[in-house]
């Protein structure tokens, strides 16, 4: 069995996965399934007008202590967000990085607990998720205004 660090990645996307206000900002699947990935982008979004986020973990955000078992996993988010564009696919607006933000609004409301509230995430107790990196914008090569943007968060679990 994963350890539960391991898990987070996973439970963050089935968790995100049912919420609409994250939702309804993103592309889908024909089945209607979000565009939320674990790890890699599994769908184009280049000339779809819409959005995707990939979570992945990424080591510690600190130092685990001699006192208990939890455990404290870093997690990173990239949000794809492609401009909107007509029929041919041309850019009519270079909106992608308001799309970018407003997908992180959504997100961050979600996952930064501001409250230190215990949550579940699909089956996985979180103590608590702050966002520990603001939002920062990445180049997209031969991406036509395409946007990267990413988040960096750290989460305590167990």
């Amino acid at each position: 069995m994963p350890s539960d660090s391991s898990r987070l990645a996973s439970a963050m996307r089935n968790y995100a996965a049912t919420i609409p206000a994250i939702t309804d900002l993103l592309g889908a699947d024909d089945d209607g399934t979000p565009w939320i990935f674990v790890d890699d982008l599994f769908a184009r979004v280049e000339n779809t007008s819409t959005s995707a986020i990939i979570i992945s973990e990424s080591g510690p955000w600190t130092a685990p202590n001699m006192h208990n078992t939890l455990d404290f996993p870093r997690f990173i988010v990239n949000i794809w967000s492609d401009p909107t564009r007509d029929a041919s696919f041309n850019v009519v607006r270079p909106d992608a990085k308001e799309k970018a933000k407003r997908v992180f609004d959504a997100f961050n409301s979600v996952f930064h607990d501001t409250e230190h509230v215990h949550q579940s995430w699909d089956g996985l107790r979180v103590v608590d998720s702050q966002l520990r990196e603001r939002l920062s914008y990445l180049p997209v090569r031969d991406g036509q205004y395409m946007v990267n943007a990413q988040a960096i968060y750290g989460a305590t679990i167990g």
